[in-house]
């Protein structure tokens, strides 16, 4: 449901279709008994849409519930883990299992008020909650570390040196002349194309 909410044509959709209906219902309602009954009566029409929306809200709030409740029983990577960050990556361990993955696979790390989230994927998150933490120094700590680690890591991956072509020592030769001498001063730059 949240990746299908994600783009705003889907959300226009989804607005789209929870308010035209009970809004063309009403409006027929009151379009069919214009001579026939009070305008009070007509006018409670209206409160079609506000019921309407209700309704699939609640509706809509107990199917989604439904889903994920069935969706989290089959879910093996929820629960909690205990997580080591160093200069080489992120070392997990949940029950049984350890999984170490290097600060290249993984897309972002975001602090955000009392949580942290560490991003495997576009889809896939691990959040770190403060109340893990002993207090909230050693999340802010904890958390500033993570985004300098992985910021060193992208940072080394996009300074990568390129190969440098071999190039052949060409000799030069010179002619002295009688004019008076200068030596060269050595380069202050050396510039690699």
């Amino acid at each position: 449901m949240f990746q299908a909410l994600r783009s705003w044509n889907a959300r226009g959709r989804f607005l789209a279709l929870g308010l035209v209906p009970p809004a063309a219902v009403a409006g027929a309602l009151a379009w069919f008994t214009s001579g026939h009954l009070h305008g009070a009566i007509r006018l409670s029409f209206a409160l079609l849409v506000p019921g309407y929306l209700a309704f699939s809200y609640y509706w809509k709030r107990r199917a989604v519930t439904k889903e994920l409740d069935h969706s989290v029983v089959s879910q093996t990577d929820l629960g909690e883990y205990s997580m080591t960050i160093g200069e080489e990556g992120v070392h997990l361990a949940h029950e049984s299992q350890t999984r170490f993955l290097n600060w290249g696979e993984i897309r972002e790390v975001i602090t955000n008020g009392d949580c942290g989230y560490v991003y495997i994927s576009s889809e896939q998150a691990l959040i770190i909650p403060q109340r893990c933490f002993s207090d909230e120094n050693a999340f802010g700590i904890f958390m500033k570390m993570a985004v300098i680690y992985h910021w060193n890591a992208q940072k080394a991956a996009s300074e990568a040196p390129e190969p440098v072509p071999h190039v052949e020592a060409a000799q030069q030769h010179t002619v002295t002349s009688s004019s008076s001498f200068v030596p060269s001063q050595p380069p202050i730059a050396m510039v690699a194309r």
